[in-house]
């Protein structure tokens, strides 16, 4: 994710799979699960209480985002992970059981 020309965000896959992923944003680090098929993304620090929950509707059409507000990378987390659900759901009904059954 980058924002006036420089990087603020930074994410990879665990694995093969686009459901775990570990973010960096300002020198922290994210855990992140992804659950496609109920639409609910959750971040956390490693050792730490979650930073980040995302869930949305069934249609895709409305999410609710909760973030912690001391923590400065929270809200980019969030919306980095409203894009990669928005982005990635379509694309994991089609290809079913394969991937995105993430256990969150």
């Amino acid at each position: 994710m980058v924002a006036e020309g420089e990087q603020v965000l930074a994410a990879v896959p665990k694995g093969r799979s686009v459901d775990e992923l570990d973010i960096s944003c300002d020198g922290q680090t994210y855990e992140a699960k992804a659950s496609f098929f109920r639409n609910l993304a959750i971040a956390s620090r490693p050792g730490a209480e979650r930073a980040v929950r995302l869930s949305g509707g069934l249609t895709g059409r409305n999410y609710e985002a909760l973030f912690t507000t001391e923590n400065g990378c929270a809200l980019r987390v969030a919306v980095f992970l409203l894009w990669h659900l928005a982005t990635n759901r379509r694309r994991v009904y089609r290809m079913g059981s394969k991937m995105g059954r993430g256990a969150i």
